[in-house]
């Protein structure tokens, strides 16, 4: 694992939890659908076998884990499954939240986890890491629930059925920088996260 239990629940937990309620499932699942794609195969493999070559990237990768370990184990730590069904679990010192402010909650931590992870990938170019396979990062992947076909401004989005309409978005290449564009009321604009290539 490229984290502990304990630094994930330290880095994106604003109230400690008991070590046992993540599991290592959770991280073995947000390092293989999240980390990896974003790093790419060949550097993430070598960070797996070579951790200790890698300290400035994984102050940057850790966070972003811790993130997704969050959002990845978010429904475990809601529910529980036991021999009688499934339960919410609540607390008596705490007001329970409405379906709509946990999913709002849940989007959030996802994209935190999100723009922790480009901070990340903006690393990995600055530095001009040699494993960083930049046409593997190329390659069709989903990032951030879109569908990024390649980084060369073609729309991408949530959508299929209506590719230019709200919740599109679009990686738009300008000069030495990558744009991450959404569609607000018909104008494609900034989210703020871009990569320097």
């Amino acid at each position: 694992m490229l984290a502990t239990i304990a630094d994930i629940i330290d880095i994106a937990f604003n109230r400690d939890i008991d070590n046992d309620r993540i599991k290592k499932s959770d991280v073995n699942v947000a390092q293989w659908k999240y980390i990896r794609p974003a790093l790419t195969d060949d550097l993430y493999t070598d960070l797996i076998n070579n951790i200790g070559d890698y300290s400035g990237l994984m102050e940057f990768v850790k966070p972003a884990l811790a993130y997704y370990v969050k959002y990845v184990a978010f429904e475990e730590l809601a529910f529980e499954l036991s021999n009688r069904g499934v339960f919410q679990l609540t607390s008596q010192d705490a007001n329970g939240v409405t379906d709509t402010q946990r999913a709002k909650y849940k989007e959030s931590v996802m994209i935190k986890a999100n723009e922790l992870m480009s901070v990340a990938i903006n690393y990995c170019v600055q530095q001009d890491l040699t494993e960083y396979n930049r046409s593997d990062a190329l390659a069709p992947r989903i990032v951030g629930g879109f569908l990024v076909e390649r980084l060369t401004g073609e729309v991408v989005n949530a959508d299929p059925e209506n590719p230019t309409g709200s919740g599109s978005a679009r990686v738009y290449l300008s000069g030495d920088t990558i744009y991450l564009q959404e569609k607000i009321s018909g104008t494609w604009t900034n989210t703020g996260t871009s990569w320097d290539v």
